[in-house]
């Protein structure tokens, strides 16, 4: 066993974490080591001197004041310089893919066994703002049965058809 072995030691048999073997063989290295044994006598003491005192809980304005004084001295994350230009570069990207996908659709054929009448008689939904506040609209038109409805959607989610 060596010092550093020993100190752990020590601390582990102050916890009671040792077993009888450990504790024996501690016991002969600290007869022979008169700094280590007062060191250990030492720590018995702390310990005790720790124990018996109660520990003092902070009352919770004390706490309350550490967060707010924690807060102000946070300072605030800022990001990276490298960030806006990876920004401005995939939103350049994305805009550019838009384009590009929008003039493919333009440019592909249409097919001509859809007719324009049967596209039209394929319900539309329209969502709309509401002049009413804390509520939106929402329009449903079905050609086939020649049918609106008109949704209002309030703020709990309820919804009331208004109309046909």
């Amino acid at each position: 066993m060596n010092e550093q072995q020993a100190q752990k030691w020590m601390s582990r048999a102050l916890d009671g974490e040792l077993n009888a073997a450990e504790q024996a063989e501690l016991e002969r290295y600290l007869a022979d080591h008169p700094d280590l044994l007062a060191d250990q006598a030492e720590w018995r003491r702390v310990g005790d001197l720790l124990r018996s005192e109660p520990a003092q809980m902070p009352t919770a304005e004390a706490m309350w004041a550490d967060v707010q004084r924690a807060l102000r001295v946070a300072e605030p994350e800022t990001l990276p310089a490298w960030s806006g230009g990876r920004l401005k570069w995939a939103a350049a990207f994305t805009g550019l893919a838009l384009v590009g996908m929008g003039l493919w659709a333009a440019l592909q054929p249409r097919s001509s066994s859809v007719s324009l009448a049967q596209e039209m008689s394929t319900p539309v939904v329209e969502w709309a703002e509401a002049e009413l506040p804390g509520t939106s609209t929402m329009v449903y038109e079905d050609a086939e049965s020649d049918t609106v409805v008109i949704w209002l959607m309030a703020e709990n989610g309820a919804e009331t058809p208004k109309g046909s």
